[in-house]
């Protein structure tokens, strides 16, 4: 009941689930923002650097513990999302609940 309970030994998918290294996430970033700078598009297709933007954002903050460039990607984000036309509701509810980690983070360092 313990492997169940940990997951240990029962998951044929598990080398699947591994997030990538910070520094592949960073690059995936960088392409991904010189190839759609400034480029919107009617059926939202700007959400995909939104996505790696969140993903970023996820790895900064909870593996690097970098609360400064958590903030800085958090704000491109919302900026992005201010000027999308169309935005996956789970992007802007990952958006909200980051930026709640972030300030819960900012007020357990002071």
């Amino acid at each position: 009941m313990q492997d169940l309970i940990t997951g240990d030994g029962y998951s044929v998918l598990q080398p699947y689930y591994d997030m990538p290294n910070v520094d592949v996430i960073n690059e995936w970033v960088i392409v991904l923002e010189s190839l759609l700078n400034e480029v919107y598009s009617v059926e939202g297709c700007e959400a995909v650097l939104l996505e790696a933007l969140t993903h970023q954002c996820i790895m900064t903050l909870f593996l690097e513990q970098d609360a400064d460039s958590s903030i800085k990607i958090l704000q491109k984000v919302r900026e992005l999302l201010h000027s999308a036309i169309v935005c996956a509701p789970e992007i802007i509810l990952l958006c909200m609940m980051l930026t709640g980690v972030w300030q819960d983070m900012n007020e357990e360092m002071d």
